[in-house]
């Protein structure tokens, strides 16, 4: 009896010289959270996302641009055509010079550009050593497709949603990079638990072990109960050994999750209580879930493309016509002040008209080929916020009934566990055999082990449900 208490007691003072540092799920989601790889490139598709839409609405303001081309040198010999028709070639060396200012303001409601330009052009001719100017002061003007197709119309219904879609998706993925960790954390809390109840069974056996060789020494027990007892002992360490092995790979996988963070086996994670959520209201988080799941706004933004494209494919298979309209002033002189002080008056009206006579029926393919496509588009949606809704609705009746599972895992799992010592007492005093207290052994860690996964099979749940709707059921807050 001795020894064993001896080896009890070694193994005891050799785990406690072992620091151990205690850390909860929260203290592992708020410390390494933002160290994630995940989290890092999360952050740049929200900025991408911000900035495309910066982009969208830059393009609607006035674009000023500057323009010039100096020098534009040329010495070469060129054909000349005479007034009687003969050809003479003439050396020529000359410059051509530009620079001109161009406003441009795209007009969203029309589709059309409205525009102003500046431009002065000089011209030189070396051969004869003269120079001359043209000259545009200013022009204002009008570019404006009359039937055609109007990309401002629908980037304003689409654009706000994709800034929308980019901002859901940049807090669905923070959730989904915390559920991934709550996983990961539980992964390595079952196998430390695996590891301490494969432990304390190791300890169990070497303690029958030692009772038994002195039993069987002095006769009260049959040869085959001993080899059964050392049989359990050597089971016991291969079973311990599996479960430190398991519990370094789910460490492992963490830390990598993790951006190579260096949590080590000596760091003891402590298990989740079971925190009873605010009564859920289903209505209220089908809404919030439609409001906030990327996949759905997404759907909506396909709708309106697909609308988009109907609408370009019937304008760009039907009657074409632009109108371009300007007025300014301008003038060519070999005195540059004559350009802005007498400039001419310039006007400028130009309709053009394209109308398909001809097309062997590809605008009526073209079209249907639209239209099937946004009625496919809209079964898609129509679908996929069905599958969505079903899966919210099962997380939530998941998530109520784990909580009353969970409550009664932990009666039973304490249960168990004084049943086992009671039954470990009466088979230290010769009332059950070997085969009863190996059962009660196996209910208690079977009951054990099962309490820890139906806990996280809640916290997994519970986190499904937050990235889903985007709602924090334990403080009862929108999550900002």
């Amino acid at each position: 009896m001795k020894n064993y208490r001896i080896i009890l007691l070694l193994i005891i003072c050799v785990n406690c010289g072992i620091a151990q540092n205690n850390l909860s799920l929260d203290e592992i989601i708020n410390i390494y959270f933002d160290k994630t790889n995940a989290s890092k490139v999360n952050t740049i598709n929200k900025n991408i996302g911000n900035s495309i839409y910066s982009l969208y609405k830059a393009g609607l303001k006035p674009q000023v641009t500057l323009n010039f081309q100096a020098p534009n040198y040329t010495k070469t010999s060129q054909q000349i055509v005479q007034p009687n028709g003969s050809i003479l070639f003439q050396s020529i060396s000359q410059n051509n010079s530009l620079v001109g200012l161009q406003l441009q303001q795209a007009i969203p409601f029309t589709g059309g550009t409205f525009f102003a330009q500046s431009e002065l052009r000089r011209f030189d001719d070396f051969s004869f050593d003269t120079k001359s100017y043209n000259g545009i002061p200013v022009r204002i003007g009008i570019l404006q497709p009359v039937f055609g197709f109007n990309p401002y119309k629908w980037d304003n219904l689409i654009q706000p949603l994709e800034l929308i879609a980019a901002n859901a998706g940049y807090q669905f993925e923070k959730e989904n990079i915390k559920s991934n960790i709550v996983q990961l954390y539980f992964n390595v809390l079952i196998a430390q638990t695996a590891k301490k109840i494969a432990f304390a069974n190791n300890l169990s056996h070497i303690r029958l072990d030692t009772i038994a060789k002195e039993k069987f020494d002095l006769g009260k027990i049959s040869r085959e109960e001993k080899l059964q007892i050392e049989t359990g002992l050597e089971n016991s360490e291969i079973v311990l050994q599996q479960y430190k092995y398991d519990e370094i790979t789910a460490f492992r996988s963490l830390n990598g999750y993790l951006n190579g963070s260096q949590l080590d086996s000596n760091t003891q994670f402590i298990i989740p209580q079971l925190l009873i959520p605010a009564v859920i209201n289903e209505a209220e988080v089908i809404n919030l879930a439609r409001n906030n799941y990327p996949v759905l706004l997404r759907n909506k933004i396909n709708i309106l493309e697909a609308q988009r494209n109907m609408a370009k494919t019937k304008t760009d298979y039907g009657i074409q016509a632009n109108l371009y309209a300007s007025f300014g002033w301008a003038r060519g002189s070999e005195q540059l002040e004559q350009i802005y002080t007498q400039p001419f008056i310039e006007q400028q009206v130009n309709l053009t008209v394209a109308i398909p006579i001809v097309n062997w029926g590809s605008a009526r393919h073209a079209n249907a080929i639209a239209k099937e496509q946004l009625e496919r588009t809209k079964i898609v949606q129509q679908q996929s916020e069905t599958d969505f809704i079903n899966n919210i609705r099962e997380q939530i009746t998941f998530l109520n009934f784990s909580q009353t599972r969970i409550r009664s895992l932990d009666e039973i799992q304490h249960k168990s566990e004084e049943r086992y010592n009671i039954s470990n007492e009466r088979y230290l005093l010769g009332k059950i055999s070997l085969t009863d207290l190996n059962l009660a052994q196996q209910e208690k860690d079977q009951m054990k082990m099962s309490y820890i996964m139906a806990l996280r099979d809640y916290w997994v749940s519970l986190y499904e449900l937050r990235k889903f709707t985007g709602y924090d059921f334990i403080n009862n807050l929108p999550i900002k």
